[in-house]
């Protein structure tokens, strides 16, 4: 009953919006919603909601030549959250300033790729695992600046964002004295390359057994470069991350392509692995074949086929194999 209030609320205050709204403000969303069978020990298949989102966005200055962009964002599948809430205002092309809960300038696949505009059902293992950790969908409530230099014919050379964030995943207030310091530069030499590099370091002191607060560098923390290339008919991308969580010190990577038959045709294969621990023999790996088709515009249907090996501490490989089927209708 809770849950049905929330959204009747929310949904009340959408429609509120967009019958008074001005041309500058947009209400959109996108639901999504499929099925899914694999092979393992408990012969899992089942239909589900994945994502049934709700945004609003626009500029709060209305007619006014200046721009101060918003955008809120609520997820009515499972449990109803608040995913986005933010604010941006641009000095001028080279800085920029944002506010609020949003997405995390760590992993290019994590911020460029909403799942509207993925070309497989699920992020990569190694963004899930190392971008999007403790269930934050890749977001967390902080500050950050933005830019880009150089322009060309359509794009920039270069572009950066770097801020401070809680550390904590969405909807959370702070639970330690640090802050995460992320950052990113991206280089175009083409319009449809892009170089990335970025990194997350904890700052500030840890709680430790005893009360004792002291600073370890490999508390938490994470680093990552990649390549992402997209052309009419090419679409490729791989990144590599790693970092520390706890001590432990972590890796993944993933690397994809795929062919664009035309504008409403596509398939890609991806493959992709996480290390639990570097140390011990835990680890992920998975091979996914995908076919993306747009029957109408608005409508989005996907095919996964995917390839799993599971590795525990003692070397013990398993195998999984899956079908996934997902649509997505956007409005």
């Amino acid at each position: 009953m809770k849950h049905l209030k929330a959204i009747c609320i929310a949904a009340a205050l959408l429609t509120g919006f967009s019958a008074n709204a001005q041309e500058n403000v947009k209400v959109s969303g996108f639901l999504q919603s499929g099925y899914s069978i694999d092979d393992n020990d408990a012969n899992d298949n089942t239909f589900y909601i994945k994502r049934a989102r709700m945004s609003l966005s626009g500029n709060l200055l209305n007619e006014s030549p200046r721009k101060v962009d918003y955008k809120l964002q609520v997820d009515f599948a499972g449990t109803p959250k608040l995913i986005d809430l933010w604010v941006k205002y641009a000095f001028n092309e080279h800085i920029g300033i944002q506010f609020g809960q949003a997405k995390t300038p760590l992993a290019f696949e994590n911020s460029e790729y909403a799942p509207v505009k993925l070309e497989f059902i699920d992020y990569s293992i190694a963004t899930r695992n190392l971008a999007m950790a403790n269930g934050c969908t890749g977001r967390d409530l902080g500050i950050q600046l933005f830019g880009k230099f150089l322009p060309q014919d359509g794009y920039s050379l270069i572009s950066y964002q770097a801020g401070f964030f809680n550390g904590n995943g969405i909807n959370k207030s702070d639970v330690n004295k640090g802050k995460d310091l992320i950052g990113r530069v991206m280089v175009n030499p083409l319009k449809e390359l892009t170089l990335s590099g970025y990194f997350l370091s904890r700052l500030g002191g840890h709680e430790h057994t005893g009360g004792k607060v002291v600073y370890d560098v490999d508390h938490f923390s994470r680093t990552g470069f990649g390549a992402n290339y997209d052309s009419k008919n090419i679409f490729a991308r791989a990144e590599y991350m790693w970092g520390y969580a706890n001590g432990t010190k972590q890796n993944g990577a993933y690397a994809q392509g795929g062919y664009k038959v035309n504008s409403d045709l596509n398939f890609g294969v991806r493959y992709d692995y996480y290390t639990i621990n570097t140390k011990a023999d835990a680890k992920v790996d998975a091979v996914t074949v995908a076919a993306n088709y747009y029957p109408v515009k608005n409508l989005r249907l996907q095919l996964n086929y995917t390839l799993q090996q599971n590795t525990d501490n003692l070397g013990k490989k398993s195998s999984t194999n899956g079908i996934n089927f997902l649509t997505t209708i956007i409005y």
